[in-house]
């Protein structure tokens, strides 16, 4: 997703260090009222639902997004919209987990996060 952000922001500022992001598993909070392409996968609301409720993610990255910074780049809000957040755990700030690109013509999609399957 770095990558997605970096090429919309127009320079790699826009990244910046996440302590609390490697090597945990964390919860997504879903954006409500953000109209996205995901309605339109059959398994969309399952993976939703299971990644709000627990900790069904795994992070393993050092730089990111905070969604606090992101005003700051109005071309990357332009052409990415954020459609879930994680907070990190060592600085109790969100930072941004998966966007979709404003025309979900453009099969833009980057996450921040694998998810982690639990076998019972």
């Amino acid at each position: 997703m770095d990558v997605s952000l970096i090429s919309a922001a127009g320079n790699d500022s826009i990244l910046e260090h996440t302590p609390g992001a490697d090597d945990v598993s964390l919860r997504l909070n879903w954006r409500s009222g953000v109209e996205s392409a995901l309605v339109k996968d059959r398994g969309a609301a399952q993976a939703v639902q299971a990644t709000s409720a627990g900790d069904m993610t795994y992070n393993h990255h050092d730089w990111g997004v905070w969604v606090d910074q992101l005003s700051s780049f109005p071309e990357a809000e332009k052409n990415f919209k954020v459609l879930a957040t994680s907070t990190s755990t060592e600085v109790d700030r969100e930072f941004i987990a998966v966007v979709e690109g404003r025309n979900e013509f453009d099969g833009v999609w980057a996450v921040q996060v694998i998810l982690k399957l639990t076998i019972l």
